[in-house]
């Protein structure tokens, strides 16, 4: 496979960013020099032929070792998993020198079991294409025992891509997406045993097929709270192509949870527009943050947003007041946020990209850190935001989590 792939390039831009370490030499929001010298990591592998290229994920070992899942096209789609040690430099016990290629086109997410274990998950090439799952030892090599040859794929009924996987705390691997069958969009929703066998204590068979009000559901990510109920989130259209963030909550046996707002289905409206739901995180105390980018009316112009929902999924009332948030970077053309993550201390981090520029050229990296009630933490870069130009003309985040030190990869 990796004579295949000579002459591809992959950008993978990662930067490092002080987060509640405040000392001398750095303050909070500061690039961490102790991260690639400068903070910032751009790792070109192979020829450069083209700029197609990206990071969708990236998680962090309880050894800090950084794990990056990517992907790009050169003439056809490849992907990566690129394994760095917390100063940056690959990992050269992982893979080949740090790197692994896989045979798949298109992959998306990326999980770690508690033994170390890799699960990615995507589509196979397949036309139309199923959800794959694959799993990898911790030393990057395809783990054998699940489904006899590392990889299991499942079949809707129609063109389907697994965007989200979560493990819960017995092993068992749960993976949602969207399912494209002709007239429709819907969510589908698999749950998978430790041997990559689907459970089928999960609706009889191990899949769950859901549509939200006869309409095309776009999904991003995918929660298992600690009681085992699923929670999937995404974008729901609503009539021709306005757009309300949504969620929908499964319990442990595949149906709809109609705790959760009567029917298991809520579905928020910003600006009555095109409100596009991106990631969540479950707080500690179940509530519910999600954000995404919203547009107002057919402007350019868009506005970072979160909302948090109480458990049964209303409205949070104590965050800024009705549950969302609106966030203006002042002069900006463009905010798109790409994923969401909480400090330990309850503080919510948002990663994304801005431009400046009204021609759409010159993304950059943003983070912002809100407070608890949802207004924006000065303490963080003095106004809550750091905006970092990686080294490119189109810079954008697409991942972000917290170290246990504090500090914040995007």
């Amino acid at each position: 496979m990796r004579q295949n792939l000579a002459g591809l390039r992959l950008i993978i831009s990662l930067i490092g960013l002080c987060g509640f370490v405040s000392t001398i030499y750095a303050a909070p929001g500061d690039l961490d020099g102790s991260f690639s010298q400068d903070g910032k990591l751009v790792e070109i592998i192979g020829t450069p032929i083209n700029v197609s290229d990206r990071i969708d994920d990236v998680i962090i070992q309880p050894d800090g070792k950084i794990i990056a899942l990517g992907r790009g096209f050169s003439n056809r789609y490849f992907c990566i998993i690129a394994r760095y040690n917390t100063n940056g430099s690959l990992d050269s016990s992982f893979g080949n020198g740090g790197k692994v290629f896989l045979p798949f086109q298109y992959t998306l997410e990326i999980a770690l079991q508690t033994d170390g274990k890799i699960i990615v998950v995507g589509a196979t090439n397949d036309n139309p294409r199923d959800m794959l799952l694959a799993r990898f030892n911790s030393n990057g090599s395809i783990d054998t025992t699940f489904d006899g040859d590392g990889q299991v794929t499942t079949d809707f009924g129609g063109d389907e891509v697994a965007i989200s996987v979560a493990i819960q705390p017995d092993g068992k691997i749960v993976a949602a997406g969207n399912g494209n069958f002709s007239t429709r969009v819907d969510i589908v929703l698999s749950r998978y045993n430790q041997d990559g066998s689907l459970d089928t204590s999960l609706d009889n068979d191990g899949k769950v097929t859901t549509d939200v009000a006869n309409n095309t559901e776009d999904v991003k990510s995918l929660i298992v709270q600690p009681d085992g109920k699923m929670i999937v989130i995404g974008t729901n259209t609503v009539g021709g192509f306005s757009k309300d963030f949504m969620l929908v909550r499964y319990n442990q046996d595949g149906s709809l949870d109609t705790t959760f707002d009567n029917d298991g289905k809520v579905t928020t409206d910003f600006f009555g527009s095109y409100d596009f739901m991106i990631s969540a995180f479950l707080q500690t105390d179940g509530k519910i943050v999600v954000t995404g980018t919203a547009y107002i009316g057919n402007s350019p112009s868009a506005d970072f947003v979160l909302a948090r929902y109480n458990p049964n999924g209303s409205l949070d009332t104590t965050f800024d007041g009705d549950g969302k948030v609106f966030t203006d970077i002042p002069s900006a053309m463009l905010t798109s946020a790409r994923d969401i993550t909480i400090h330990s201390d309850g503080k919510i981090i948002l990663a994304g990209y801005v431009n400046f520029n009204a021609t759409g050229s010159g993304d950059d990296f943003i983070v912002v850190r809100y407070n608890t009630d949802g207004s924006l933490d000065t303490t963080f870069d003095n106004d809550g935001y750091v905006i970092t130009n990686v080294g490119g003309s189109i810079d954008q985040a697409e991942s972000v989590i917290v170290q246990n030190d504090g500090k914040i990869i995007a």
